[in-house]
């Protein structure tokens, strides 16, 4: 993996979704010329323009190297807001990665609990008969707690989602529901349930 040059004085900074936008998870050949020609052209910007790049995507760091591996990628970028921006992290010249102080005191503030998850996927059960299937596949990390929930009729899916984001919004924790993608290794007719601390996600990260 090669260390993109890193410049003293930043003069712009580009931001990048991730996954099935920077990285494609077919990875045919056609994509990946486009991906390395895209690598060649964001390295060239950062010594003619003093470009920084940043990555936000809801994989983890683990998943991100894996994924790089997998499509041949070389070029890091200078920022990974990674698991939906609850992780912040900033590319050292060494090519190592050391968390941004300042975001991690913000998650930490926000009271962000794993139990409060847990009460209110249970009230979803009990309550509302509405089951939430726990992404095991993908482990859950410290700040964001990851469910699928497979579509019922449209008129019932659509009323289960805004009881899902009601009670979240009540019980003062953030959400992010995205219909799932099978080409990331996603099961059909689900949605992904990210439960996070509030303030984050990828568009406040954006505003960060």
């Amino acid at each position: 993996m090669d260390t993109i040059h890193i410049p003293v004085k930043t003069q712009y900074l580009i931001l990048f979704d991730f996954d099935e936008t920077y990285f494609p998870h077919e990875c045919l050949p056609e994509q990946l010329e486009r991906v390395y020609e895209l690598e060649r052209y964001m390295n060239k910007l950062t010594f003619s323009h003093q470009v920084k790049t940043a990555w936000i995507t809801g994989s983890s760091m683990k998943q991100i190297q894996l994924k790089m591996k997998m499509a041949g990628m070389t070029q890091l970028p200078h920022y990974i807001a990674s698991n939906l921006g609850t992780d912040l992290w900033e590319l050292c010249s060494d090519g190592t990665w050391t968390a941004i102080p300042s975001w991690q005191k913000k998650i930490q503030r926000s009271g962000f609990s794993r139990g409060d998850v847990e009460d209110l996927i249970a009230e979803l059960k009990h309550t509302y008969n509405i089951v939430l299937h726990e992404q095991t596949q993908f482990g859950q990390s410290g700040y964001k707690m990851n469910y699928y929930y497979y579509e019922a009729s449209s008129v019932k899916t659509q009323y289960d989602l805004s009881v899902i984001k009601h009670l979240a919004s009540c019980a003062g924790i953030g959400i992010n529901i995205n219909q799932c993608n099978p080409k990331a290794g996603d099961p059909e007719d689900a949605y992904d349930v990210d439960f996070i601390p509030l303030g984050t996600g990828k568009k406040l990260r954006f505003s960060f």
